[in-house]
Protein backbone atom coordinates (compact mmCIF):
# COMPACT_ATOMS: atom_id res chain seq x y z
CA UNK A 1 0.00 0.00 0.00
CA UNK A 2 1.23 3.29 -0.79
CA UNK A 3 0.94 6.05 1.81
CA UNK A 4 -1.63 9.60 0.75
CA UNK A 5 -3.24 7.98 -2.27
CA UNK A 6 -3.87 4.66 -0.85
CA UNK A 7 -3.06 2.71 -3.90
CA UNK A 8 -2.46 -1.03 -3.85
CA UNK A 9 -0.52 -2.80 -6.43
CA UNK A 10 -0.04 -6.22 -7.01
CA UNK A 11 3.46 -7.07 -7.58
CA UNK A 12 5.72 -10.13 -8.13
CA UNK A 13 9.22 -10.30 -5.75
CA UNK A 14 12.17 -12.17 -6.88
CA UNK A 15 14.22 -14.25 -4.95
CA UNK A 16 17.39 -12.60 -4.14
CA UNK A 17 19.51 -15.68 -5.48
CA UNK A 18 17.32 -17.17 -8.33
CA UNK A 19 19.09 -15.28 -11.00
CA UNK A 20 22.35 -16.93 -10.02
CA UNK A 21 20.54 -20.30 -9.41
CA UNK A 22 19.55 -20.12 -13.79
CA UNK A 23 22.82 -19.42 -14.49
CA UNK A 24 24.53 -22.17 -12.00
CA UNK A 25 21.77 -24.28 -13.52
CA UNK A 26 22.82 -23.92 -17.03
CA UNK A 27 25.95 -23.82 -16.88
CA UNK A 28 25.91 -27.47 -14.65
CA UNK A 29 23.86 -28.72 -17.57
CA UNK A 30 26.78 -28.20 -19.98
CA UNK A 31 29.17 -29.75 -17.73
CA UNK A 32 26.76 -32.61 -16.92
CA UNK A 33 27.09 -33.18 -21.00
CA UNK A 34 30.37 -33.11 -21.06
CA UNK A 35 30.97 -35.49 -18.18
CA UNK A 36 28.27 -37.61 -18.90
CA UNK A 37 29.99 -38.29 -22.58
CA UNK A 38 33.67 -38.49 -21.09
CA UNK A 39 32.66 -41.36 -18.50
CA UNK A 40 30.49 -42.65 -21.76
CA UNK A 41 32.85 -45.88 -23.19
CA UNK A 42 31.65 -45.02 -26.85
CA UNK A 43 30.35 -40.93 -25.75
CA UNK A 44 26.76 -42.15 -26.51
CA UNK A 45 24.35 -40.26 -25.12
CA UNK A 46 21.78 -42.57 -24.84
CA UNK A 47 23.99 -44.33 -22.20
CA UNK A 48 22.24 -45.36 -19.10
CA UNK A 49 24.96 -43.52 -16.96
CA UNK A 50 25.23 -40.81 -19.18
CA UNK A 51 21.27 -40.06 -19.14
CA UNK A 52 21.55 -40.00 -15.64
CA UNK A 53 24.43 -37.71 -15.42
CA UNK A 54 22.40 -35.39 -17.61
CA UNK A 55 19.44 -36.22 -16.08
CA UNK A 56 20.78 -35.08 -13.03
CA UNK A 57 22.06 -31.93 -13.79
CA UNK A 58 18.74 -30.71 -15.64
CA UNK A 59 16.68 -31.69 -12.61
CA UNK A 60 18.60 -30.22 -9.54
CA UNK A 61 16.53 -27.18 -9.38
CA UNK A 62 13.29 -28.54 -8.68
CA UNK A 63 14.62 -29.89 -5.37
CA UNK A 64 15.52 -26.52 -4.62
CA UNK A 65 12.20 -24.81 -5.59
CA UNK A 66 10.35 -27.61 -3.31
CA UNK A 67 12.12 -27.12 0.04
CA UNK A 68 12.17 -23.04 -1.02
CA UNK A 69 9.96 -20.31 -0.38
CA UNK A 70 9.09 -20.01 -3.86
CA UNK A 71 7.60 -23.60 -3.82
CA UNK A 72 7.61 -25.77 -7.03
CA UNK A 73 4.40 -24.74 -8.81
CA UNK A 74 5.11 -21.76 -11.29
CA UNK A 75 3.01 -18.56 -11.31
CA UNK A 76 1.57 -16.25 -13.72
CA UNK A 77 1.25 -18.68 -16.06
CA UNK A 78 -1.37 -17.68 -18.66
CA UNK A 79 -3.66 -20.41 -19.74
CA UNK A 80 -2.53 -19.97 -23.71
CA UNK A 81 0.97 -21.03 -22.42
CA UNK A 82 -1.13 -24.21 -20.14
CA UNK A 83 -3.41 -25.10 -23.42
CA UNK A 84 -0.64 -25.04 -25.98
CA UNK A 85 1.66 -27.00 -23.49
CA UNK A 86 -1.21 -29.72 -22.50
CA UNK A 87 -1.80 -30.14 -26.27
CA UNK A 88 2.50 -30.97 -26.53
CA UNK A 89 3.05 -33.36 -24.19
CA UNK A 90 -0.36 -34.83 -24.91
CA UNK A 91 1.26 -35.84 -28.23
CA UNK A 92 4.57 -36.05 -26.90
CA UNK A 93 3.09 -38.95 -25.09
CA UNK A 94 0.95 -40.88 -27.43
CA UNK A 95 3.99 -40.61 -30.28
CA UNK A 96 5.58 -43.00 -27.53
CA UNK A 97 3.39 -45.36 -28.07
CA UNK A 98 4.22 -45.71 -32.02
CA UNK A 99 8.30 -45.20 -31.32
CA UNK A 100 10.64 -48.13 -32.27
CA UNK A 101 12.69 -46.71 -29.19
CA UNK A 102 10.00 -46.76 -26.89
CA UNK A 103 12.27 -46.63 -23.39
CA UNK A 104 14.08 -43.82 -24.94
CA UNK A 105 11.10 -41.70 -26.00
CA UNK A 106 9.53 -41.73 -22.94
CA UNK A 107 12.83 -41.16 -20.75
CA UNK A 108 13.22 -38.12 -23.01
CA UNK A 109 9.30 -36.96 -22.49
CA UNK A 110 9.52 -37.09 -18.52
CA UNK A 111 12.49 -35.49 -19.04
CA UNK A 112 11.24 -32.98 -20.99
CA UNK A 113 8.38 -32.32 -18.69
CA UNK A 114 10.31 -31.93 -15.65
CA UNK A 115 12.11 -29.44 -17.38
CA UNK A 116 9.93 -27.06 -19.09
CA UNK A 117 8.62 -27.01 -15.10
CA UNK A 118 12.02 -25.97 -14.14
CA UNK A 119 11.60 -23.35 -17.03
CA UNK A 120 8.14 -21.93 -16.10
CA UNK A 121 9.33 -21.74 -12.56
CA UNK A 122 12.27 -19.58 -13.26
CA UNK A 123 10.30 -17.46 -15.88
CA UNK A 124 7.51 -16.95 -13.01
CA UNK A 125 9.96 -15.87 -10.84
CA UNK A 126 12.66 -13.80 -12.28
CA UNK A 127 12.71 -10.05 -12.72
CA UNK A 128 15.34 -7.82 -15.13
CA UNK A 129 17.94 -7.62 -12.23
CA UNK A 130 17.79 -11.23 -11.42
CA UNK A 131 17.76 -12.01 -15.05
CA UNK A 132 20.82 -9.88 -15.43
CA UNK A 133 23.11 -11.68 -12.37
CA UNK A 134 21.79 -14.82 -14.37
CA UNK A 135 23.25 -14.03 -17.39
CA UNK A 136 26.03 -13.08 -16.10
CA UNK A 137 26.75 -16.07 -14.14
CA UNK A 138 26.00 -18.30 -17.26
CA UNK A 139 28.39 -16.02 -19.20
CA UNK A 140 31.51 -16.35 -17.09
CA UNK A 141 31.27 -20.21 -16.26
CA UNK A 142 30.39 -21.43 -19.72
CA UNK A 143 33.25 -19.22 -20.63
CA UNK A 144 35.88 -21.16 -18.07
CA UNK A 145 34.37 -24.43 -19.35
CA UNK A 146 34.72 -23.99 -23.06
CA UNK A 147 38.16 -22.48 -22.99
CA UNK A 148 39.31 -24.87 -20.81
CA UNK A 149 37.73 -27.74 -22.69
CA UNK A 150 39.18 -26.39 -26.24
CA UNK A 151 42.87 -26.63 -24.18
CA UNK A 152 41.92 -30.08 -23.80
CA UNK A 153 40.19 -31.12 -26.96
CA UNK A 154 41.39 -29.17 -29.90
CA UNK A 155 43.90 -30.67 -32.38
CA UNK A 156 45.52 -28.35 -35.23
CA UNK A 157 44.23 -29.05 -38.33
CA UNK A 158 40.88 -30.13 -37.10
CA UNK A 159 37.60 -29.33 -36.13
CA UNK A 160 37.31 -28.36 -32.11
CA UNK A 161 34.92 -31.21 -30.89
CA UNK A 162 37.50 -34.17 -33.47
CA UNK A 163 40.25 -34.21 -30.96
CA UNK A 164 38.56 -36.68 -28.00
CA UNK A 165 35.24 -36.95 -29.80
CA UNK A 166 33.14 -36.20 -26.83
CA UNK A 167 30.99 -32.88 -27.97
CA UNK A 168 30.17 -32.59 -31.41
CA UNK A 169 31.70 -29.22 -32.53
CA UNK A 170 27.86 -28.12 -33.54
CA UNK A 171 27.00 -28.58 -29.76
CA UNK A 172 30.15 -26.58 -28.91
CA UNK A 173 29.36 -23.83 -30.91
CA UNK A 174 25.71 -23.51 -29.85
CA UNK A 175 26.27 -23.35 -26.25
CA UNK A 176 29.19 -20.86 -27.19
CA UNK A 177 26.77 -18.69 -29.06
CA UNK A 178 24.44 -17.95 -26.49
CA UNK A 179 26.96 -17.40 -23.88
CA UNK A 180 28.67 -14.80 -26.45
CA UNK A 181 25.16 -12.97 -27.01
CA UNK A 182 24.92 -13.22 -22.85
CA UNK A 183 28.22 -11.37 -22.77
CA UNK A 184 26.27 -7.83 -23.23
CA UNK A 185 25.07 -8.11 -19.85
CA UNK A 186 28.32 -6.60 -18.66
CA UNK A 187 28.33 -3.28 -18.28
CA UNK A 188 32.05 -2.78 -18.75
CA UNK A 189 32.86 -2.61 -22.59
CA UNK A 190 36.59 -4.14 -22.19
CA UNK A 191 34.91 -7.53 -20.22
CA UNK A 192 32.13 -7.50 -22.53
CA UNK A 193 34.70 -7.42 -25.81
CA UNK A 194 37.40 -9.95 -24.07
CA UNK A 195 33.98 -12.42 -23.79
CA UNK A 196 32.80 -12.31 -26.40
CA UNK A 197 36.02 -12.61 -28.12
CA UNK A 198 37.20 -15.65 -26.88
CA UNK A 199 33.66 -17.17 -27.70
CA UNK A 200 33.22 -16.66 -31.15
CA UNK A 201 37.16 -17.70 -31.51
CA UNK A 202 35.73 -20.95 -29.86
CA UNK A 203 32.64 -21.36 -32.89
CA UNK A 204 35.35 -20.23 -35.22
CA UNK A 205 37.60 -23.56 -34.33
CA UNK A 206 34.72 -25.82 -33.98
CA UNK A 207 34.07 -24.57 -38.01
CA UNK A 208 30.09 -24.53 -37.19
CA UNK A 209 29.52 -22.22 -39.73
CA UNK A 210 25.51 -22.04 -38.17
CA UNK A 211 26.55 -21.08 -35.20
CA UNK A 212 28.69 -18.31 -36.33
CA UNK A 213 25.97 -17.31 -38.58
CA UNK A 214 23.61 -17.32 -35.06
CA UNK A 215 25.98 -15.18 -32.87
CA UNK A 216 26.21 -12.50 -35.74
CA UNK A 217 22.39 -12.28 -35.87
CA UNK A 218 22.00 -12.25 -32.19
CA UNK A 219 24.47 -9.49 -31.35
CA UNK A 220 23.30 -7.74 -34.39
CA UNK A 221 19.31 -8.12 -32.80
CA UNK A 222 20.78 -7.31 -28.90
CA UNK A 223 22.86 -3.65 -30.13
CA UNK A 224 19.58 -2.80 -32.54
CA UNK A 225 17.14 -3.18 -29.85
CA UNK A 226 19.25 -1.03 -27.49
CA UNK A 227 20.52 1.79 -30.18
CA UNK A 228 17.09 2.28 -30.46
CA UNK A 229 16.74 4.02 -27.07
CA UNK A 230 19.80 5.22 -26.64
CA UNK A 231 20.82 8.49 -26.67
CA UNK A 232 21.86 10.19 -30.17
CA UNK A 233 25.31 10.48 -28.65
CA UNK A 234 25.19 6.37 -28.23
CA UNK A 235 23.24 5.90 -31.51
CA UNK A 236 26.05 8.38 -33.13
CA UNK A 237 28.91 6.26 -31.97
CA UNK A 238 27.15 2.41 -32.86
CA UNK A 239 26.90 4.25 -36.43
CA UNK A 240 30.62 5.37 -36.79
CA UNK A 241 31.52 2.17 -35.55
CA UNK A 242 29.45 0.41 -38.18
CA UNK A 243 30.44 2.32 -40.47
CA UNK A 244 34.15 2.08 -39.68
CA UNK A 245 33.97 -1.83 -39.95
CA UNK A 246 32.34 -1.64 -43.47
CA UNK A 247 35.06 0.39 -44.68
CA UNK A 248 38.15 -1.63 -43.24
CA UNK A 249 36.46 -4.91 -44.49
CA UNK A 250 36.28 -2.85 -48.20
CA UNK A 251 39.48 -1.91 -47.75
CA UNK A 252 41.02 -5.41 -47.01
CA UNK A 253 38.04 -7.23 -49.39
CA UNK A 254 40.38 -10.09 -50.77
CA UNK A 255 41.71 -11.21 -47.37
CA UNK A 256 38.08 -10.85 -46.02
CA UNK A 257 36.62 -12.73 -48.79
CA UNK A 258 39.35 -15.57 -48.21
CA UNK A 259 38.71 -16.16 -44.81
CA UNK A 260 35.58 -16.30 -44.91
CA UNK A 261 35.57 -18.52 -48.04
CA UNK A 262 37.92 -20.60 -45.63
CA UNK A 263 35.30 -20.62 -43.04
CA UNK A 264 32.20 -21.38 -44.61
CA UNK A 265 34.64 -23.99 -46.79
CA UNK A 266 31.87 -23.19 -49.62
CA UNK A 267 34.01 -25.24 -52.64
CA UNK A 268 34.32 -28.27 -50.27
CA UNK A 269 33.07 -31.33 -52.03
CA UNK A 270 31.71 -32.77 -48.50
CA UNK A 271 30.42 -29.17 -47.12
CA UNK A 272 30.55 -26.91 -49.58
CA UNK A 273 27.91 -25.21 -52.33
CA UNK A 274 27.46 -28.64 -54.20
CA UNK A 275 27.25 -31.25 -51.09
CA UNK A 276 23.51 -30.31 -50.82
CA UNK A 277 24.16 -28.49 -47.69
CA UNK A 278 26.47 -31.27 -46.61
CA UNK A 279 23.90 -33.87 -47.55
CA UNK A 280 21.48 -32.16 -45.69
CA UNK A 281 18.78 -32.01 -48.44
CA UNK A 282 18.49 -35.62 -48.79
CA UNK A 283 17.95 -36.10 -45.59
CA UNK A 284 15.47 -33.23 -45.19
CA UNK A 285 13.17 -34.86 -47.70
CA UNK A 286 13.31 -38.61 -45.50
CA UNK A 287 12.37 -37.00 -42.49
CA UNK A 288 9.27 -35.35 -44.39
CA UNK A 289 8.69 -38.42 -45.79
CA UNK A 290 8.22 -40.16 -42.14
CA UNK A 291 5.95 -37.14 -41.19
CA UNK A 292 3.64 -37.89 -44.13
CA UNK A 293 3.27 -41.86 -43.43
CA UNK A 294 3.10 -40.21 -39.64
CA UNK A 295 1.28 -37.06 -40.05
CA UNK A 296 -1.18 -37.46 -36.50
CA UNK A 297 0.80 -38.86 -33.92
CA UNK A 298 4.60 -39.46 -35.37
CA UNK A 299 7.49 -41.62 -35.31
CA UNK A 300 8.01 -41.44 -31.58
CA UNK A 301 9.95 -38.24 -29.37
CA UNK A 302 13.74 -38.37 -29.96
CA UNK A 303 12.99 -41.34 -32.21
CA UNK A 304 13.07 -40.37 -35.64
CA UNK A 305 17.00 -40.67 -36.03
CA UNK A 306 16.67 -44.67 -36.15
CA UNK A 307 14.08 -44.72 -38.74
CA UNK A 308 16.24 -42.56 -40.93
CA UNK A 309 18.27 -44.46 -43.79
CA UNK A 310 21.10 -41.61 -45.69
CA UNK A 311 21.73 -39.90 -42.69
CA UNK A 312 22.29 -40.20 -38.85
CA UNK A 313 20.36 -37.13 -38.08
CA UNK A 314 17.00 -34.70 -39.45
CA UNK A 315 19.81 -31.89 -39.29
CA UNK A 316 16.99 -29.18 -38.88
CA UNK A 317 14.70 -29.36 -35.53
CA UNK A 318 11.92 -28.26 -36.92
CA UNK A 319 11.49 -31.11 -39.12
CA UNK A 320 12.57 -33.60 -36.48
CA UNK A 321 10.07 -32.04 -34.06
CA UNK A 322 7.20 -32.75 -37.04
CA UNK A 323 8.20 -36.13 -37.81
CA UNK A 324 8.21 -37.14 -34.11
CA UNK A 325 5.10 -35.76 -32.62
CA UNK A 326 2.87 -35.01 -35.43
CA UNK A 327 1.28 -31.63 -36.88
CA UNK A 328 -1.20 -30.95 -33.52
CA UNK A 329 2.16 -30.86 -31.34
CA UNK A 330 4.31 -29.40 -33.65
CA UNK A 331 1.60 -26.78 -33.74
CA UNK A 332 1.34 -26.12 -30.29
CA UNK A 333 5.08 -24.92 -29.65
CA UNK A 334 5.44 -23.22 -32.56
CA UNK A 335 2.70 -21.44 -32.00
CA UNK A 336 3.58 -21.00 -27.96
CA UNK A 337 7.44 -19.60 -29.62
CA UNK A 338 6.53 -17.27 -31.84
CA UNK A 339 3.62 -15.81 -29.38
CA UNK A 340 6.75 -16.47 -26.69
CA UNK A 341 9.04 -14.25 -28.23
CA UNK A 342 6.62 -11.83 -29.75
CA UNK A 343 5.53 -10.88 -26.08
CA UNK A 344 8.63 -10.12 -25.34
CA UNK A 345 9.68 -7.77 -27.82
CA UNK A 346 6.30 -5.84 -27.56
CA UNK A 347 7.61 -5.96 -23.63
CA UNK A 348 11.23 -4.22 -24.59
CA UNK A 349 9.26 -1.58 -26.82
CA UNK A 350 6.65 -0.68 -23.46
CA UNK A 351 9.13 -0.26 -20.91
CA UNK A 352 12.68 1.08 -22.44
CA UNK A 353 13.82 -0.25 -18.87
CA UNK A 354 13.51 -3.68 -19.34
CA UNK A 355 15.34 -3.74 -22.51
CA UNK A 356 19.00 -4.18 -21.29
CA UNK A 357 18.62 -7.38 -20.42
CA UNK A 358 15.62 -8.68 -22.37
CA UNK A 359 17.14 -7.52 -25.78
CA UNK A 360 19.32 -10.00 -24.88
CA UNK A 361 17.30 -13.22 -24.78
CA UNK A 362 15.24 -11.63 -27.84
CA UNK A 363 18.70 -12.24 -29.61
CA UNK A 364 18.99 -15.65 -28.30
CA UNK A 365 15.67 -16.98 -29.61
CA UNK A 366 16.51 -15.71 -32.89
CA UNK A 367 19.75 -16.54 -33.33
CA UNK A 368 18.57 -20.17 -31.30
CA UNK A 369 15.01 -20.22 -34.07
CA UNK A 370 17.82 -19.34 -37.25
CA UNK A 371 19.79 -22.29 -35.45
CA UNK A 372 17.55 -24.86 -35.49
CA UNK A 373 17.46 -24.74 -39.36
CA UNK A 374 20.57 -27.16 -39.63
CA UNK A 375 20.47 -28.62 -36.27
CA UNK A 376 18.95 -31.64 -34.79
CA UNK A 377 16.67 -30.69 -32.44
CA UNK A 378 14.16 -27.54 -31.75
CA UNK A 379 13.41 -28.77 -27.48
CA UNK A 380 16.71 -30.35 -26.23
CA UNK A 381 16.31 -30.52 -22.56
CA UNK A 382 20.11 -31.83 -22.55
CA UNK A 383 21.58 -28.17 -24.18
CA UNK A 384 21.82 -25.02 -21.91
CA UNK A 385 20.90 -22.91 -25.26
CA UNK A 386 17.66 -24.74 -25.40
CA UNK A 387 16.90 -24.11 -22.00
CA UNK A 388 17.81 -20.88 -21.77
CA UNK A 389 15.40 -20.33 -25.06
CA UNK A 390 12.60 -22.05 -23.43
CA UNK A 391 13.19 -19.60 -20.43
CA UNK A 392 13.41 -16.45 -22.77
CA UNK A 393 9.28 -17.75 -24.44
CA UNK A 394 7.77 -18.60 -20.74
CA UNK A 395 9.30 -14.71 -19.77
CA UNK A 396 8.08 -13.65 -22.56
CA UNK A 397 4.09 -15.58 -22.19
CA UNK A 398 3.74 -14.39 -18.91
CA UNK A 399 4.21 -10.64 -19.64
CA UNK A 400 0.29 -11.17 -20.44
CA UNK A 401 -0.40 -12.70 -17.42
CA UNK A 402 1.81 -9.99 -15.17
CA UNK A 403 -0.01 -6.88 -17.15
CA UNK A 404 -3.57 -7.91 -16.56
CA UNK A 405 -2.89 -7.73 -12.46
CA UNK A 406 -5.45 -4.65 -11.63
CA UNK A 407 -4.37 -1.94 -9.71
CA UNK A 408 -7.17 -1.12 -6.82
CA UNK A 409 -7.56 2.42 -4.88
CA UNK A 410 -9.47 2.78 -1.66
CA UNK A 411 -9.42 4.72 1.10
CA UNK A 412 -11.72 3.35 4.19
CA UNK A 413 -12.55 6.95 5.53
CA UNK A 414 -13.16 8.41 1.90
CA UNK A 415 -13.69 6.29 -0.59
CA UNK A 416 -14.18 9.71 -2.72
CA UNK A 417 -10.11 10.52 -2.36
CA UNK A 418 -9.07 7.07 -4.68
CA UNK A 419 -11.29 8.89 -7.34
CA UNK A 420 -9.74 11.94 -7.43
CA UNK A 421 -6.15 10.02 -7.00
CA UNK A 422 -6.82 8.52 -10.64
CA UNK A 423 -7.55 11.63 -11.93
CA UNK A 424 -4.52 13.80 -10.18
CA UNK A 425 -2.25 11.43 -10.37
CA UNK A 426 -2.18 9.87 -14.22
CA UNK A 427 -0.17 11.76 -16.82
CA UNK A 428 -1.04 12.41 -20.47
CA UNK A 429 0.99 8.69 -21.23
CA UNK A 430 -1.07 6.87 -18.94
CA UNK A 431 1.23 6.49 -16.23
CA UNK A 432 0.16 6.24 -12.69
CA UNK A 433 1.96 8.20 -9.58
CA UNK A 434 1.75 7.92 -6.13
CA UNK A 435 1.95 11.34 -3.88
CA UNK A 436 5.57 11.42 -3.92
CA UNK A 437 5.56 11.19 -7.74
CA UNK A 438 6.91 8.14 -7.95
CA UNK A 439 6.03 5.98 -10.57
CA UNK A 440 3.63 3.08 -9.94
CA UNK A 441 2.64 0.80 -13.38
CA UNK A 442 0.73 1.94 -16.44
CA UNK A 443 -2.96 2.26 -16.08
CA UNK A 444 -5.29 -0.16 -17.99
Amino acid sequence: MLKGDSVVVSRKISSKWVGRLLGLWLCGVFAGMILALIGSVKGDATNVGAVATVGLAVLWPTFYFLFSKEGIIPRNTSNGTLILLTIFFLFGFLSVFFSSLMVISTAYMVLTLLSVLICLKFASVLDAQELGNGLRTYTLCVALLVVAFSIWDYEPGSRLGEGHRVLEPATIGMVSMSAAISAMCFRSLITRFLLISALIYVIYLTGSRASALSVLIGLFVVVYERTRIAAKTSQAIVLLMVIASITLAAINLDYVLDVVEGFLELHDKHRGIDSGGSGRLEVWQETWQLFVENPIFGVGFRAHEARLKLGTSAHNGYLALLAEIGIFGFLSIIILVISGVYKLWRCCRRDPKLSYNYSILIGISVSYLFLAIFERFLINSGNPTSLLFMVAVFLGMSQSKRSSAKVHFHNDSNPAVAKEARGRNSDKDGFLYNSENRYVRRLH
